[in-house]
């Protein structure tokens, strides 16, 4: 990821977003202090001065040949090069974990949204209550004709749960 590309990241828009887990939001807060601790070490070390004036330490030290030995060591002096190809492989770990995720949580709410969406279209289609016929909630469920066929048959008018819902309305 390019600097430049890291800075544009909106972090609070990101972590407060909903569509992510816990997890992957502990994972983003700590990519992001890592982030933010690399580029404040950044910015120190390109505002230190590097220049080493070894003439001056010449004209102010009596031992000219600590400041030539310096010198020399310093000319000599060659970074040590770090192999970040296991740094590269964890942060593209990181990378396919986040992108799995993130397609399973679209796929979720794709899903979702595709319920609501039907659920929606059931609801503005609806005919009101009033115009309901027992007709049209015999057709819809099949199974409340039966019921109430076996409970004729069976001479039992009560309708189970009334009573104890509303109490025995009976006069005698």
């Amino acid at each position: 990821m390019s600097l430049r590309a890291a800075q544009r990241i909106d972090w609070l828009k990101l972590t407060t977003s909903k569509h992510f887990s816990r997890d992957t939001l502990t994972q983003l807060s700590a990519f992001r202090k890592r982030f933010d601790e690399v580029q404040r070490q950044l910015q120190t070390l390109e505002s230190t001065k590097t220049a080493i004036d070894f003439d001056g330490y010449r004209k102010v030290l009596s031992n000219k040949k600590v400041v030539d030995e310096v010198e020399a060591a310093t000319k000599a002096f060659k970074p040590t090069e770090y192999d970040v190809a296991g740094r590269l492989k964890v942060v593209s770990a990181f990378e396919q974990t986040a992108t799995e995720q993130t397609t399973t949580k679209v796929a979720e709410i794709k899903n979702s949204l595709k319920d609501l969406e039907e659920a929606i279209a059931n609801i503005e289609t609806a005919r009101p209550v009033h115009q309901i016929t027992a007709e049209d909630v015999i057709k819809a469920n099949p199974k409340i004709l039966e019921a109430t066929q076996e409970a004729i048959n069976k001479g039992d008018w009560n309708v189970p749960g009334y009573t104890e819902k509303f109490g025995n309305m009976s006069a005698v």
